[in-house]
């Protein structure tokens, strides 16, 4: 009752750090309780809703991910900080693309390529536009857009999870040959056993 900002962010490190151990689901209930607690800090409650879409992300809730992604987007605009919701709105354009909500998520990647940014920020607009046209079966675009994301990607293991749609473009299209050298890429860079099993399913 006399510091519900205080406990709030209490909260949010508690979720972080259980996250940071795998403990999900005692992660989404610090954040929960975070989240009821209304933080005064716009960054804070845009962080505890993108740490809660994260989640659902990763369990392929995409609908209740989006719901999360798009309340934090409202809160880090309320902050004024630009990168965190640039960040957000490539976050919900993934879903959208996801939810095969094509003209919103459009919409959306159009406003998000007026931030210059960062890198990595550039890397990940054009990776996004490019997951766009892959799940419309625009084969030739997809691959196009995520071959430049590659030319901003700073680090090799930020990477893999392009060089992952590419191999998948590539078997999509039966380009056996051009999938082969980006499946040996993720075997040779990545520990994740998700990309490890499909990069040596196409082997």
């Amino acid at each position: 009752l006399l510091m519900p900002n205080t406990l709030g962010k209490a909260y949010y490190y508690m979720g972080r750090n259980l996250s940071f151990a795998n403990e999900i689901a005692d992660a989404a209930e610090c954040y929960i309780e975070a989240d009821r607690l209304q933080i005064n800090d716009p960054i804070y409650r845009g962080r505890v809703n993108s740490c809660m879409g994260y989640i659902c992300r990763q369990n392929n809730s995409d609908s209740l991910a989006l719901i999360f992604y798009e309340r934090a987007s409202e809160d880090f605009k309320e902050s004024g900080n630009e990168w965190r919701y640039a960040q957000s709105l490539l976050n919900i354009s993934y879903h959208l693309i996801k939810l095969k909500l094509f003209t919103t998520a459009d919409s959306l990647l159009q406003t998000a390529y007026t931030y210059q940014l960062d890198s990595n920020y550039q890397a990940r607009c054009y990776e996004t536009r490019g997951l766009y046209f892959y799940a419309q079966q625009q084969y030739d675009s997809a691959l196009v857009y995520l071959d430049y994301s590659l030319e901003y990607w700073q680090s090799e293991s930020d990477k893999l999870y392009t060089y992952l749609k590419m191999m998948q473009v590539y078997l999509d299209i039966y380009a056996l040959d051009s999938a082969l050298p980006y499946a040996q890429l993720i075997i040779e860079n990545s520990s994740n056993p998700n990309y490890l099993v499909n990069a040596y399913y196409c082997l």
